[in-house]
């Protein structure tokens, strides 16, 4: 490459690469000197890690004076090379544009030679120890070559502002938000996957309209990269693939799942979990290479995954469950909207700021990774490891269902994400904030799939149980009269026992189901396990040994097997997972307007440099998270006592008291006698030691959930 302005014996032609042709045959041949391309740079001969795919990497300046890099396979300058050259010129490249003079350029391409070899990368992620983004590779390959991305990538990930800047005007707002700390912590995991040997998945956050869901989902998306970094549902299951693809060990932002194609969802939940594409044949009836990836999936709707599998009409697996793991909305969204006084004004500041500030975040955690050495990042990833293991273990009993393990290790590792990234400063959280919100959206998980048993079980329950309130009249005998029934037995399902009171009339009725009919009641699941989760929910009375209990048949002396569901269990169980509560009893923790809380949390300090990132500790503990207001007591040891603000630990009792009893009044909740009942003073004195850092055993964040429940 030669820049002909300068030499060429002052003929002053266009800069760039030139060269000398013949023109004439015999004796005295001519020659002439063609223009080929304007100037470009040589870096380096790349090839994948199968010493393979060799292309030549070139660089160039457009006309606006941006840099540019490319990938030039050599097989694609044999032949026609119009596409590479075409895709070149797409950004800014200038060349020639007669066919002979081409391939000159073509030719000179395939056949330069050059001394330095870098590494070819497919997709924006690790590629051997370094990570890949678009405009820049962070650290290089274990034998110090540099690592060159094959195409243009994820062009949404992409950075403007400071971190700095994201944590003032972001990070601090997540602080005592569950879902919004869950989902900027789960930013943090898609790098992880590779290092930890983790496969994909997702949480997948529900509720009705304007609930904050999408705002969640933008701010997270803040953590990677730009405003557009968030997709949506509305694509095929092919159209997700590459999206997947590049994503790749990063995290995919999904919006709204109503948008999707109810038949492509079960499809789409496993492929992100599979973490390879469809196989797929080149024109030569060869096996193309299949797209791969890993990466953490967030996503949102006013509907669940199940929901939308079901109206295509087909079955809910419980693989889905786990894969995709539903996390419901708060009714208000959020917990803390300070320093805002509505949820509209915080919900717009939020979307704003990620307007002007974004991808700083994930390249300091990845520049901490990068500058680790290979023996200190091995033992980084073993800590990581046993971190969620732990964080897993104590969050849910050991006679859980390994469903529930498994989704609570993805949780614990969503947990040890954010903390790693709060220890070297990235995030600007207190250090209870990250173990808080996972565990908040832990156990909003397992509530909303019904427990700690398997997802067929809890299947199996809902079916039995929906079978007896659609056939309960029209399918089994009454036995308390005696009476008779002219219908085919095949249409029986089973028997109705009815339990009357002289003074009281009708008291209880319990189900009891034949085997046939208890098979056709379980919808297809497992007949055996759906008896062994009603027999634990309490609701299957059965003998000792065996799944079923002896019944005689009314009007004969005949008796047979039955499987005997009592029906004020059934009750207990439909109220414990319908989620129907009581209108008058407080529900959630209410939003906290300006007034009532003290300045947000400060950021970290955070040195980002060339080699990493060093975070700068504060000398004093984390600044405490202001609480909701003294009225909703049963939500009040879900906060860490650390979290609390000097000024709610100072207040007396007497002020607490008046509150208290202003707002029972208000609800005309307060007894005739004016005062509180003795079990709510025993609230607030368990409130106040609490408050003083003295944790009672069993009660608390550090021994278990809060006496008046969660």
């Amino acid at each position: 490459m030669y820049d002909w302005a300068e030499v060429g014996n002052g003929l002053g032609r266009r800069p760039g690469l030139q060269a000398t042709v013949q023109v004439g045959f015999g004796d005295k041949p001519n020659y002439k000197t063609v223009w080929l391309s304007q100037p470009f740079w040589i870096e380096a001969l790349v090839m994948d890690g199968k010493d393979d795919s060799y292309a030549t990497m070139v660089s160039w300046l457009s006309d606006e004076g941006i840099r540019h890099e490319k990938s030039v396979p050599r097989s694609s300058l044999i032949g026609d090379s119009c596409g590479v050259f075409r895709a070149m010129a797409e950004e800014g490249f200038c060349l020639a544009t007669r066919p002979e003079v081409r391939q000159l350029l073509a030719d000179y391409l395939h056949n330069v030679k050059v001394s330095a070899r870098g590494r070819l990368s497919a997709t924006t992620g690790w590629c051997d120890s370094a990570y890949v983004f678009p405009d820049e590779t962070l650290g290089t390959t274990t034998s110090g070559r540099r690592v060159y991305l094959s195409g243009k990538g994820n062009e949404n990930l992409t950075t403007k502002g400071t971190l700095s800047e994201w944590q003032t005007e972001i990070g601090v707002h997540a602080v005592g938000n569950s879902r919004l700390s869950l989902g900027i912590a789960m930013a943090f995991v898609g790098p992880l996957l590779e290092l930890a040997g983790v496969d994909s998945f997702g949480v997948h956050m529900a509720s009705r309209s304007t609930r904050g869901k999408s705002t969640i989902g933008e701010v997270a998306g803040s953590v990677c990269g730009g405003p557009k970094f968030a997709c949506t549902w509305k694509a095929t299951a092919n159209g997700v693939e590459a999206k997947l693809a590049g994503h790749n060990h990063s995290m995919l932002v999904l919006d709204e799942i109503l948008q999707a194609d109810p038949k492509q969802v079960a499809e789409i939940v496993y492929l992100i979990a599979g973490n390879t594409g469809k196989s797929r044949m080149t024109k030569t009836i060869e096996a193309r290479e299949s797209l791969t990836w890993k990466v953490v999936v967030l996503s949102n709707g006013e509907v669940t995954p199940a929901d939308q599998i079901k109206k295509a009409g087909m079955r809910v697996t419980a693989g889905g469950d786990v894969r995709m793991m539903v996390v419901p909305m708060l009714e208000d969204g959020f917990e803390r909207i300070a320093p805002c006084k509505t949820a509209e004004d915080f919900t717009l500041t939020l979307l704003d700021a990620k307007t002007k500030y974004y991808g700083t975040p994930i390249r300091a955690f990845i520049r901490y990774i990068v500058s680790l050495d290979t023996e200190a990042r091995i033992a980084l990833v073993d800590r990581l490891k046993t971190m969620s293991r732990e964080w897993a273990a104590k969050a849910v009993p050991a006679t859980a269902d390994a469903q529930v393990k498994r989704g609570a290790r993805q949780f614990g590792l969503i947990y040890a994400a954010g903390a790693l990234a709060q220890e070297i400063g990235v995030l600007p959280w207190p250090d209870d904030n990250i173990g808080w919100a996972v565990r908040v959206c832990l156990d909003a998980w397992i509530e909303a799939r019904g427990g700690l048993n398997s997802k067929e079980q809890q299947t199996g329950i809902q079916n039995v149980l929906n079978f007896i309130e659609a056939h309960g009249t029209s399918r089994f005998i009454n036995d308390c009269d005696g009476s008779t029934d002219d219908r085919p037995l095949r249409e029986v399902a089973g028997y109705k026992k009815s339990y009357h009171n002289p003074s009281k009339g009708l008291t209880r009725v319990d189900w009891l189901l034949t085997s046939e009919g208890f098979q056709e009641a379980c919808g297809g699941e497992n007949v055996r396990d759906t008896a062994k989760a009603l027999r634990d929910a309490g609701i299957l009375d059965a003998e000792a040994g065996r799944g079923q209990k002896k019944f005689r048949i009314p009007g004969t002396k005949d008796t047979t097997y039955v499987y005997w569901l009592k029906g004020p269990a059934i009750s207990t169980y439909r109220e414990k997972t319908s989620g129907d509560v009581d209108e008058d009893e407080p529900v959630g923790e209410p939003m906290i307007s300006m007034e009532e809380v003290d300045d947000p949390p400060a950021p970290r300090a955070v040195a980002v440099s060339a080699m990493g990132t060093t975070a700068k500790k504060p000398a004093q503990g984390p600044q405490a998270l202001p609480i909701p207001s003294w009225h909703i007591i049963r939500t009040l040891c879900a906060v860490p006592a650390e979290m609390l603000t000097a000024a709610e630990i100072a207040r007396d009792e007497a002020e607490m008291v008046a509150e208290l009893e202003a707002y029972y009044k208000a609800k005309d909740q307060l007894p005739d006698h004016g005062q509180l009942d003795p079990i709510e003073i025993e609230d607030r004195k368990l409130i106040l030691a609490y408050k003083a850092g003295v944790h009672l055993p069993g009660w608390g964040p550090s021994g278990g959930n809060a006496p008046w429940g969660n």
